[in-house]
């Protein structure tokens, strides 16, 4: 038999677990909504400190599971982006714009996250560039720049190099006639 005030009790302390859960929800929901500003936050660190905080509560719930899946995948983009970092060879344009990709999925901005969309951003540049490089009239030492940004690129643009290289050859070659 339960006694008044031990009943009482107990639903104080659930009412207090839910308050906890709630705004621990609150304060979830609120890091969510920041991940399309600003380049620089660390949207990682604070998921991990909230998933920390769900250990006191006691029980699992659908935005912990959600944040446990969101956070997998974080760490398997993280894993991804330092194993390509760290590779001897140079990887496809076509892997650096699926790992984009993956991070536009994700929504979320860490530290290599944050420099990886700042590679893509200069990659982007950069072929824009040597595609107009290709296709017009450009300075001889204009090209043979874009080459030398090319050769230092953690990514493969062969194909780029070796169109920007025949026509550094050919204004050469023209040049030498004179």
């Amino acid at each position: 038999q339960l006694d008044g005030a031990s009943g009482f009790d107990e639903i104080d302390e659930m009412k207090r677990h839910v308050k906890q859960v709630t705004e621990w929800q609150n304060r979830l929901e609120k890091v969510y909504s920041k991940f399309e500003s600003d380049r620089d936050r660390d949207d990682l660190s604070k998921l991990e400190a909230l998933h920390e905080e769900t250990r006191s509560h006691g029980f699992r719930y659908k935005a912990l599971v959600q944040l446990e899946q969101k956070l997998e995948r974080a760490y398997s983009l993280q894993h991804r982006i330092r194993i390509w970092q760290d590779a001897e060879t140079n990887e496809s344009l076509k892997f650096v714009t699926n790992i984009v990709r993956d991070i536009t999925k994700l929504k979320m901005r860490f530290p290599a996250v944050n420099d990886m969309l700042a590679f893509h951003r200069n990659l982007e540049m950069w072929v824009e560039r040597a595609n107009v490089a290709i296709r017009s009239r450009i300075s001889v030492s204009e090209i043979e720049s874009l080459i030398a940004t090319g050769n230092t690129m953690k990514v493969d643009v062969s194909e780029y190099l070796e169109k920007l290289q025949s026509r550094v050859d050919v204004a050469k070659e023209w040049l030498q006639q004179f």
